[in-house]
C-alpha cells in the first residue's frame, strides 16, 4: 500500500470564519485521533491532500512539528457544487495493526449476455493489515447466467485478509431480459369488398321496406282523422263557467280576508286591553310611591325640628355652665296707658 507524507500546521483559530479562511488561503481543515490520543485541530495543503484522496484507503504521513503520524482517511466532506474538500479526519493507525476497511469489487470473466448485470454494491468490509490494504477485489462472473446472483462470500480474497461484512450480501445480479412480442399482421382476404357491397344492398332493401310500412301507417291515421267529427265549440258556456270559476274564487278570497281581518282585530284588542292594565298598575304604583315619598319628606323635617331643639337645649345648658347670665326681659305696663293725656296725679307717681 503507497504512503503519502503530508506536512500540516496546527490551528490557531477556530470557527466557521476561521475555516473560510483557510480555504481561502489554499488550506484544508482536518483533526487527527485515535489510539487513546488527544484530538489534533491541523490544516493540510488542498492541493496535495486532494491529489493524495484520489487513491482509496490511502495512508498519509501527517507530519507536524516535527512528529510523523501514520493515518488513515476516516472521513472526507466535500463541497456539494464544486467537491472541493471541505473537512478531513483522519485516524491513527499503527503498523501491523488490523484496521476494517471498504474496499471497492472488480467484476470479470463471461456472463449470460442475454441477462441485464447489476451491480448491487460496488464495495465490500474486509479487515486487513493497516499497511496491506489491497486497491481492489476481484469478482468471478464466469458461467453466470439470467436470474443468478453473486454474494460477499464470492468475491476473492488475498491472503491476510477477511471478510467483515455479511457473507449474503448481494454484490452483482444478473436480471433476465423481459421477453419482446412481435405483432403479426393478419392478412386481408380479396373477397372482403364483395361482401361489403352485399352487406350495402341488404341494408338498402331493409331500409325500403321499413319506409313502406310507414308510409302505409301515415295514410291509415290520415283516413281515421278525415272521418272524425269536429264538434263546435260552445262560447257561452265557456264564458258562463269562467264567470263562476273568478265569483268562487273572489268569494273565497273575501271569506279568507275577513277571517284574517276578525283575527288582528282581536289580538289589537287584546293588546290594548293589556296596556291598560299595565298602565293603571303604573299608576297605582306611582301613588303609593308618591304618598312613600312624602311620609319620609315629613319625617325628615320632624327629625330636623327635634335635632333643632336638642341643640338649643345643650346650647343654653352648656352656657350656664360657663357661668353667664341670662337676661330676662320684661314688659311693663305704660304709665300712659294707652294715652298721652293723663291727670297730674299719674304724672307724678
Amino acid at each position: 500500500m503507497a504512503e503519502v507524507t503530508i506536512n500540516g500546521a496546527r490551528r490557531t483559530e477556530f470557527g466557521k470564519g476561521a475555516s473560510r479562511r483557510a480555504r481561502r488561503a489554499g488550506q484544508v481543515p482536518a483533526v487527527i485521533y485515535g489510539h487513546g490520543e488527544k484530538p489534533a485541530h491541523i490544516t493540510l495543503p488542498m492541493h496535495e491532500l486532494t491529489i493524495a484522496l484520489k487513491t482509496p484507503n490511502i495512508l498519509l504521513d501527517i507530519v507536524i512539528d516535527g512528529k510523523t503520524e501514520l493515518t488513515l482517511p476516516k472521513a472526507i466532506v466535500r463541497d456539494a457544487l464544486k467537491s472541493t474538500l471541505e473537512h478531513v479526519d483522519l485516524v491513527i493507525v499503527r503498523r501491523g495493526e488490523k484496521v476494517v476497511v471498504s474496499v471497492p469489487v472488480h467484476t470479470s470473466g463471461e456472463f449470460d449476455r442475454e441477462g441485464i448485470l447489476e451491480h448491487v454494491n460496488n464495495a465490500i468490509e474486509i479487515e486487513t493489515e493497516a499497511t496491506s490494504i489491497p486497491a481492489f477485489l476481484e469478482l468471478d462472473l464466469t458461467g453466470m447466467m439470467a436470474g443468478d446472483s453473486k454474494f460477499a462470500a464470492d468475491v476473492k480474497l488475498p491472503a491476510g485478509v477477511t471478510l467483515a461484512c455479511d457473507p449474503k450480501l448481494t454484490v452483482a445480479h444478473l436480471s433476465i431480459r423481459s421477453a419482446v412480442v412481435e405483432e403479426t399482421p393478419v392478412a386481408v382476404e380479396e373477397t372482403a369488398p364483395v361482401a361489403e357491397e352485399t352487406a350495402e344492398v341488404a341494408k338498402a332493401e331493409d331500409v325500403a321496406e321499413v319506409a313502406a310500412d310507414a308510409s302505409a301507417e301515415t295514410l291509415e291515421k290520415a283516413a281515421d282523422v278525415s272521418e272524425v267529427e269536429v264538434d263546435e265549440p260552445d262560447f257561452a258556456k265557456m264564458l258562463g263557467d269562467l264567470k263562476g270559476f273568478f265569483s268562487e274564487t273572489l268569494s273565497k278570497a273575501s271569506e279568507s280576508n275577513a277571517a284574517q281581518v276578525s283575527s288582528r282585530q282581536e289580538t289589537v284588542e287584546t293588546f290594548s286591553k293589556s296596556v291598560d292594565v299595565r298602565i293603571s298598575e303604573w299608576a297605582e304604583q306611582h301613588g303609593a310611591l308618591s304618598k312613600a315619598v312624602q311620609d319620609i319628606r315629613n319625617t325628615i323635617n320632624t327629625v330636623e325640628k327635634r335635632v333643632d331643639a336638642v341643640e338649643n337645649e345643650t346650647a343654653i345648658k352648656k352656657s350656664s355652665d360657663l357661668g353667664g347670665s341670662q337676661e330676662v326681659i320684661t314688659k311693663s305696663k305704660s304709665k300712659w296707658n294707652g294715652s298721652f293725656l293723663g291727670s297730674v296725679q299719674d304724672l307724678t307717681k
